[in-house]
């Protein structure tokens, strides 16, 4: 965790996909640090914890993301990228990507595990291991190609993407324990223990890294 104790800027932060676990926890997160959060959602009905501004939209809409745009300090996606309807993530990011370059705008992504690697030696990808349950593939694919296509960007946009653990979210509940350690792009363990992270945990360190940034243009990633 940062030891920079200076208490950064007030932000404005549009979070898409507010209503999900990892959406909702990084929304929460902003707002008991004292940030303001517009929360994205295909159906705001959904229930949410936290006190922000809905709006019921995707990140498909590029009205919905020009009209943000210009009254945000950074935009955080947090929505499959592999989604039940509609286009995957990857096929529309050079547009976001673009349209978040041209306004200046910083811009998170919630990652995901698959395109890490599985050790310090660099043996093998976790996609392509078994630490991954068959069930979860179609959508680590999709992350890998989103993954790829941010990497390919030449818009020159300030983006981040940060990878949890393979154990995360609805697979590995936990609690907040106001802790972690990041990576580059392996993925972080301890000796003998499973790579995990609570949620709660994880959307600290998103945060921390909205509030003063360390990774532009990069993936990094994080666990226990």
């Amino acid at each position: 965790m940062t030891d920079d104790h200076a208490r950064p800027a007030t932000l404005s932060v549009a979070v898409y996909g507010a209503t999900g676990l990892v959406g909702s926890h990084i929304a929460q997160e902003l707002v008991m640090r004292g940030h303001s959060v517009i929360g994205v959602a295909r159906n705001v009905s959904g229930a949410i914890e936290t006190p922000v501004e809905l709006v019921e939209g995707t990140l498909t809409d590029p009205v919905l993301l020009q009209t943000l745009l210009r009254t945000v300090n950074a935009v955080v996606v947090a929505i499959p990228a592999l989604p039940s309807n509609g286009p995957a993530f990857a096929d529309f990011a050079g547009d976001v990507l673009h349209a978040v370059a041209d306004s200046g705008v910083r811009l998170g992504v919630v990652g995901g595990a698959g395109s890490l690697w599985t050790d310090a030696e660099k043996s093998g990808l976790v996609i392509d291991s078994a630490e991954l349950p068959a069930a979860a593939l179609p959508s680590a694919r999709a992350h890998v190609a989103l993954l790829d296509a941010f990497l390919a960007d030449d818009s020159g946009a300030d983006w981040f993407v940060l990878s949890p653990p393979t154990l995360f979210g609805a697979r590995a509940p936990g609690a907040r324990r106001n802790e972690y350690r990041l990576g580059d792009d392996v993925v972080v363990r301890r000796d003998g223990e499973k790579p995990t992270i609570s949620v709660e945990d994880y959307a600290i360190a998103f945060v921390d890294e909205l509030e003063r940034p360390r990774h532009h243009r990069r993936r990094f990633t994080v666990g226990y």
